[in-house]
């Protein structure tokens, strides 16, 4: 899967200027990536730009369940 992008450049006049590459909502929606969520870029090679994700523990991602007690089934 193959989403061309362009390279933007802000120049600011009293900071370092910066370019950005931005994520479009189908990509970030195919690999499941939200808003504030943190990852990492590493240059590979000069033709490569790795985007990695912080790894999340599971319990992250789940709904909290409240400590009620199980249901069993009368008999059980």
């Amino acid at each position: 899967m193959n989403y061309p992008t362009k390279v933007q450049a802000i120049r600011r006049q009293k900071a370092a200027s910066q370019c950005y590459v931005n994520l479009p909502l189908p990509l970030a929606a195919a690999i499941d990536i939200e808003p504030g969520e943190m990852v990492e870029r590493k240059v590979d090679t000069r033709y490569k730009l790795w985007l990695i994700r912080q790894r999340l523990d599971i319990t992250d991602r789940l709904p909290t369940v409240s400590a009620s007690p199980r249901w069993r089934p009368p008999g059980y």
